[in-house]
């Protein structure tokens, strides 16, 4: 007898019907059920997303986000156990989205390693600059009940992990290429460059500091020079080969 899937509320097939093998593409109707509870599931953590960026986490109610989404308030239980598993796989994505972004950054810049350092710092602010719930995430907001575990989904020393899991590998290549200062401490630069990135999103996206514009463009700017020409070689300009794009 058919299953009810409890994702969609829709029949799936019998665990006596035989399932295709992990290599075997799909069948059209068993891809379009799955596309549907893909749908269904970033369209409630698009709603969340939303709603924890507008107007708090504590605020926002279960029944809000199923409005929002316009799903049934028991899907949103069907896909996650409450509102805090739910502010979890937000909190996921938007730090996926965003370590996607600075390494794709990476690829991007081409030329010298302090250039596509330079890049990397700039495309990080740029992205949380569009995405205010992860400039709350970054700047570990109260208002976002935030794991104090350091292995969880969310906690500072998660997000600082993600970082410096882009910065440093470059940093350390620039040392041993020639390109940057031969006496670089890579694991104090890479930080100090994260506590650079940790003041300006404060500055600019958290307390507002600074709201015209231009003079955020120009801060952002000022930061990246500053931390191009302090880890910088003089003497050594030639692009990386193992960057150049």
């Amino acid at each position: 007898m058919p299953e009810i899937d409890p994702e969609v509320g829709e029949t799936r097939p019998s665990h006596h019907e035989a399932e295709p093998s992990a290599t075997a593409p799909l069948p059209d109707k068993e891809r379009r059920r799955q596309e549907r509870i893909a749908a269904k599931r970033a369209r409630i953590l698009d709603a969340a997303e939303s709603l924890f960026a507008r107007q708090d986490y504590v605020k926002t109610t279960v029944d809000e986000i199923a409005t929002a989404a316009s799903v049934s308030k028991g899907l949103i239980y069907l896909h996650f156990t409450g509102k805090e598993a739910l502010l979890e796989a937000v909190v996921d994505r938007e730090l996926a989205d965003w370590s996607r972004a600075t390494a794709h950054s990476v690829t991007e810049a081409g030329g010298t390693i302090v250039h596509i350092i330079a890049n990397t710092l700039r495309a990080s602010i740029e992205h949380a600059r569009a995405n205010p719930l992860l400039c709350a995430i970054l700047a570990q907001e109260p208002r976002l009940p935030l794991p104090r575990d350091p292995q969880r989904i969310g906690s500072r020393t998660r997000v600082l992990d993600l970082y410096l899991s882009v910065l440093e590998p470059l940093l350390r290549h620039g040392v041993e290429s020639g390109e940057l200062r031969h006496d670089l401490d890579v694991p104090r630069t890479a930080y100090s460059i994260w506590l650079v990135h940790d003041g300006l999103v404060r500055s600019l996206f958290v307390e507002s500091r600074i709201t015209d514009d231009q003079q955020a463009d120009a801060l952002v700017e000022a930061a990246v020079a500053m931390v191009s020409n302090g880890i910088g070689d003089p003497v050594q300009s030639t692009p990386s080969v193992l960057y150049r794009k």
